[in-house]
Order: C-alpha cells, then sequence, then structure tokens
C-alpha cells in the first residue's frame, strides 16, 4: 500500500469515526448543558480545563515517542510498551494527587475539588487508552481506534442520559463517566492483543531515563500546547467566576469539536513524516504542502459557516439560557483556519526531530495568552478571552512557519488558501440570504436546510475555479475505492 493510499485510507476511517462521535458529543453535551444549568455546567468545563493543563504530565510524552519510533523501528514495540506502561502507572497516582494539592491551595470549594479529583481519575484512564491508539497508529491500524471511540463514546453518553434520566448529581454523573473510560482502555488492550501484537511486557528500569529524555520535547510541547488552550478557562473561573466559564465553554465546544479534522488528517500523516523524514525530504515536504492544503480546504467552510449560523446554532441546540455564547462564538471561529494550519506545521517540527522548537514556540504564545487574558477578561470576561485566543493562534503559526522555513520546508500559505477564501466568502453571502428567506421556520430546520447547501455551494465554487488538480482527484477515488485498501 502506497503513501497516499495509507494515509487515504486512516484518514477517511477515523474521520468517519470523529464525525460520528461529533454528533453524538453534540447531541449530548447540549442536553447535558440544559440539564445542569449555567452554573453546575460551568463547574463541569471548569474541571476538565483545569485537569487538562497537566494532561501531558500522565503520559510524560511517552506516547508521541512511541508513534515516531515504533514507525521507524517496529521490533521495539515490547520494549517500548512495557516500560511506558510501568512508567504511567507510577506517575499517573502522583499527578491525580498533585493536581488535587493545587486545586486545594488555589482555594477551590470542597464541590470543586471533588469534581477535579473525579477528572483527573477519568483523564488517566484516558491517557492509558491513548497509548494502546499511539501503538495503533505507529502500525497504520486506526481503523481499530476509530471503532473503539465510536463505542466508548455511545457508552460515555448512555451513561450520561442515565445520569440525567435518574437526576444524579454532577458527582455521581462523572463516576459513571469513569467507568466508561475505564471501557475503552479494556477494549483497547484486547484489541490490540487479538488484531495487531501481542507485545510482551519488558520492564528495563535502567531505561526510563534515557526514554524520558527523548520524550522530554513532547512532553514539554503537548504540557505547554494545554496549558495554551486550558490556561482561559482557569483564568476565566479565577477572575468571573463559573457563569462566564459556561458561556465560553459552550462557544468554545464548537470550535473544539472540529479540531478532530486535524487530528484525523494529522494523525494518520504523523508516521508517514517521520518516516519521509529519513528517507526523503522532498516527498516530505510534498506530503506537508498537501496536508496543509486540505486542512485549508476543510477550515475555511467551518469557520465562515459558523460565523453566519452562530446564533441559530447556540439558541437551537444549548437554549436561550446560553444567548451569550453568540458574540464569543462568532470570535472563536476564526481559530480553526489558523489551528488547522498551525496544527500540521507543529507536527512537522516533531516529524523532523525538532519538537524543541514547537516548544519554544508555545512558550511563547502561551506568554502572550496569559498577558492578554490577564488584561482583556477583567474588562471583558468571555468576549476578551476569546479574542486573547484568536489572536494567540496568529502569533503561534507564524512562529512554526518561522521554524519550519529555517529547517528548510517552506510553502505558499497564500497561493494554497486564496481559492478556499473565495469559496468560503461566496458561501458566507449565501448563507446570510438563506437565513433572511428561513428566517420564520424552526432554528432545527433552518440547520438542516442551510448546512448540506452551504456545503454545495462551497465545493461547487472550488470545483469553478478549478481548485484540484489530476494528483487530488486521484487520492480522492483512492479514498473512494475501499478494495484498494487490501
Amino acid at each position: 500500500m502506497n503513501t497516499h493510499r495509507r494515509i487515504a485510507k486512516n484518514t477517511f476511517i477515523i474521520t468517519i469515526s470523529s464525525v460520528f462521535t461529533l454528533f453524538l458529543s453534540f447531541f449530548f453535551t447540549a442536553a447535558f448543558a440544559r440539564y445542569l444549568g449555567v452554573d453546575n455546567y460551568g463547574l463541569f468545563a471548569f474541571a476538565g480545563s483545569f485537569v487538562g493543563l497537566f494532561a501531558l504530565f500522565f503520559d510524560l510524552g511517552l506516547n508521541s515517542l512511541i508513534v515516531r519510533e515504533l514507525a521507524r523501528y517496529k521490533e521495539k514495540i515490547s520494549f517500548y510498551f512495557g516500560n511506558t506502561f510501568v512508567i504511567e502507572i507510577i506517575v499517573s497516582l502522583i499527578v491525580i494527587i498533585f493536581i488535587y494539592c493545587i486545586a486545594y491551595l488555589l482555594g477551590y470549594p470542597g464541590e470543586t475539588l471533588s469534581i477535579v479529583l473525579l477528572s483527573a481519575i477519568f483523564l488517566a484512564f484516558e491517557m492509558f487508552a491513548q497509548l494502546i491508539f499511539s501503538i495503533f497508529n505507529a502500525y497504520e491500524r486506526r481503523e481499530y481506534e476509530a471503532l473503539i471511540n465510536i463505542i466508548s463514546k455511545f457508552i460515555y453518553v448512555l451513561f450520561g442520559f442515565i445520569g440525567i434520566f435518574l437526576q444524579l448529581p454532577l458527582f455521581e454523573i462523572v463516576i459513571l463517566f469513569i467507568f466508561s473510560s475505564c471501557g475503552k482502555l479494556f477494549l483497547g488492550y484486547f484489541t490490540l492483543l487479538r488484531k495487531v501484537y501481542k507485545p510482551k511486557i519488558k520492564v528495563d528500569i535502567s531505561s526510563w531515563l534515557p526514554m524520558i529524555k527523548l520524550a522530554i520535547p513532547f512532553a514539554l510541547g503537548g504540557f505547554l500546547f494545554n496549558l495554551y488552550f486550558h490556561i482561559d478557562m482557569t483564568m476565566l473561573s479565577l477572575l468571573k467566576g463559573n457563569e462566564a466559564v459556561a458561556y465560553y465553554s459552550v462557544a468554545y465546544s464548537f470550535v473544539s469539536s472540529f479540531m478532530i479534522i486535524p487530528a484525523a488528517l494529522v494523525g494518520s500523516v504523523w508516521p508517514v513524516l517521520s518516516r519521509l523524514f529519513i528517507q526523503s525530504k522532498d516527498s516530505l515536504v510534498k506530503v506537508y504542502s498537501k496536508t496543509t492544503q486540505y486542512l485549508m480546504i476543510l477550515g475555511v467552510p467551518i469557520s465562515f459557516g459558523m460565523f453566519f449560523m452562530s446564533d441559530i446554532a447556540i439558541m437551537t441546540i444549548f437554549g436561550y439560557k446560553y444567548a451569550n455564547s453568540i458574540i464569543p462564538l462568532q470570535i472563536l471561529v476564526w481559530v480553526i483556519i489558523f489551528h488547522f494550519i498551525a496544527f500540521i506545521c507543529g507536527v512537522t517540527l516533531g516529524a523532523i526531530d525538532r519538537p524543541i522548537l514547537g516548544s519554544i514556540s508555545l512558550l511563547f504564545s502561551l506568554f502572550v495568552n496569559i498577558l492578554l487574558n490577564w488584561f482583556l477578561i477583567p474588562h471583558y470576561s468571555y468576549i476578551g478571552a476569546s479574542v486573547a485566543t484568536i489572536v494567540t493562534e496568529i502569533v503561534l503559526l507564524i512562529q512554526y512557519n518561522y521554524f519550519l522555513s529555517k529547517n528548510g520546508i517552506s510553502i505558499n500559505f497564500l497561493r494554497l488558501i486564496y481559492k478556499p477564501l473565495i469559496g468560503g466568502i461566496i458561501m458566507g453571502i449565501c448563507i446570510y440570504f438563506i437565513k433572511i428567506v428561513l428566517g420564520a421556520f424552526p432554528g432545527i430546520l433552518q440547520l438542516l436546510v442551510i448546512i448540506p447547501l452551504a456545503a454545495a455551494i462551497y465545493f461547487l465554487v472550488l470545483l469553478a475555479i478549478k481548485t484540484f488538480n489530476e494528483e487530488d482527484k486521484d487520492i480522492i477515488y483512492k479514498i473512494i475505492d475501499l478494495k484498494s485498501w487490501n
């Protein structure tokens, strides 16, 4: 199976899985937010965001290291899996206690501390599942990851609705979420043993320090990445309270849901880039350029579409209690374009053994983000946090591109994005007038009509201005031709 076909297969499978879990998550998130109310949903969102600040401490970057190393040297699976598994068990226990202590020292009340503790336990199981998924990724067998994600998300949502039906308090519902995460881990390990490889657990304590040293750039980058994406809600909680967190979180939930797209595509490309760095730099640049182009084509219509449909989406899905989320959503949607591009740039830095440059970029961007939030949140609350997020994302992308150029990997972003922008602008104008025509109809009906129409208009414009060449068509055919995946 050639490179394009492998990427196409893995991306298609993960995207289908991600789209399914996206709709499932959206449906449940809306119901959950309505059930909890603004304050309790703000507490739940804060706990997840606060714990997310420490996510990379659970694996110390070892999960990312495994993808890179096993993509190159698959014979080392028993060594990496055994040692990483034991290291993560020890580290997870320490990190859970550490998170609880930090929250306690910050003066949060008992109810908040309880939710934070349970969220930390939930995240620990999720990180163990990611260890299994890292092996699937390295072996380019992401169909198993996709299937497990669908099953586990269904169980998560099912447990959540059981909690809502029984009118359980937030504390008990989060416990149900932990059980769903345990199921995800065990299902992943069972699949690994039956379908991919039966690694022998090899533990060599003397190798732990060298492994951790290799993983430090990934850990640092991941920690800064999580800090960068979660610090805003923590600062909102400290400076404005859970109500502001709820409004911001609802707006950001739309944006974060679409982050599965670069994760799906780039996750499939990541092991390929790592291998091409050793084999062919020209091929690496080509794959990087094509991936960036496709992310632009996908990201632009989402930003334009969400901007014009933000009011309908918020009111229909979350209800009038969350009307204050409309303006931050209209600001945050533009993060999608910049994040999609920054995502592939950051992963490419890791693939060419320059993750430290990604960490430097994230560190500076984090400083900018904290500075902007510290100034804007006291005056503009969640709207200020939204502005800080988009400015910081632009700063991050500029740095990534600079470091890639210094390492001989440079592409013309304007050449790749101008046609998607034309399509996005025309699509946005059409959405504006369609909304006027459908204004008297219920919100759900408007969404069901506008979304497919807008997508059709966008891609028809792209076809009309000849965005896709023969190579793009060939890649699409390889995705459609399922028999070619075998």
